[in-house]
């Protein structure tokens, strides 16, 4: 349910091979960010007054239910976490330039003069805006939004080539991200609202990654790890990989085997690597 939250929360990309009958809902999205020719499909049939199907992504099969509405404002769903205007400090639409490409970032400033300690903010896996929106949540616009009206400053990005940023998500690794990651915080050091010496990062999931990088080269103060991985990249591919086959209905007792062909292929990924680094 969450890689599926994660994909239908990116609003804004086309649908294709759209079918609407009375008995039948179908259609085709394309998430944007993803790899070229990745494609999640809904497919729904007519059961009693609502369609009944399923979603199928790579790697999963879920089920979906779409209940009718009478109007476009019966799909609002009521977030009353979400920080609303007017605010009491500062929000700047501000652009990063990392590379030769530049990040859609807001910059949050306290009231005052300051410098104040400031805060970078790193998104989980996947493409996704400044605010990590998942079925309108916007966790990281909800803790900025507590962070600031405690004295310290934040700087949170689009991912690439989401909302406001250029560049290039789906070729990306950690150590683009990083790269990125860097270069908000120079862009903070150079602000003078900003105190030099007090800036850290904040990374949920994969983002904790970033921080933790970003941490060991002594590139910021401090850093915040929410729900980051305790585990090698290595070793989280294969949990998550044998998790998406086990919910396709895999018997428990070929679990086993699974397991070792995605140690074994995982790890030989992992030494190809190395060897082409060495070279």
């Amino acid at each position: 349910r969450r890689r599926v939250g994660r994909v239908i929360g990116n609003q804004g990309g086309p649908l294709t091979e759209v079918v609407a009958t009375a008995d039948v809902v179908s259609f085709v999205f394309s998430p944007p960010g993803a790899p070229p020719g990745t494609a999640v499909k809904f497919s729904a049939k007519k059961d009693g007054d609502k369609f009944v199907g399923e979603v199928e992504q790579p790697g999963a099969k879920l089920p979906l239910t779409l209940t009718p509405i009478d109007a476009k404002d019966g799909f609002a769903r009521k977030r009353p976490q979400t920080p609303q205007p007017p605010f009491p400090y500062k929000n700047e639409l501000v652009e990063v330039k990392s590379g030769d490409f530049t990040l859609g970032c807001t910059l949050s400033l306290p009231e005052g003069e300051g410098p104040f300690p400031a805060v970078v903010f790193f998104t989980g896996s996947g493409a996704q805006d400044r605010d990590e929106t998942l079925f309108e949540h916007k966790p990281f616009l909800v803790i900025g939004d507590a962070l600031v009206r405690s004295g310290v400053g934040t700087l949170r990005c689009d991912d690439r080539s989401v909302g406001e940023s250029k560049g290039d998500f789906a070729g990306a690794d950690i150590n683009d991200f990083v790269v990125d990651g860097k270069a908000m915080i120079a862009y903070l050091g150079g602000r003078k609202e900003i105190a030099k010496d007090h800036i850290g990062a904040l990374g949920h999931s994969q983002g904790g990654m970033v921080a933790a990088e970003l941490a060991k080269a002594g590139d910021i103060d401090f850093a915040v790890l929410v729900a980051g991985p305790a585990l090698s990249g290595r070793e989280v591919s294969v949990r998550q990989n044998l998790d998406a086959i086990m919910a396709q209905g895999v018997p428990p007792a070929e679990t086993k085997a699974l397991q070792d062909a995605l140690e074994a292929l995982f790890q030989g990924m992992a030494d190809d690597l190395a060897e082409v680094e060495i070279q």
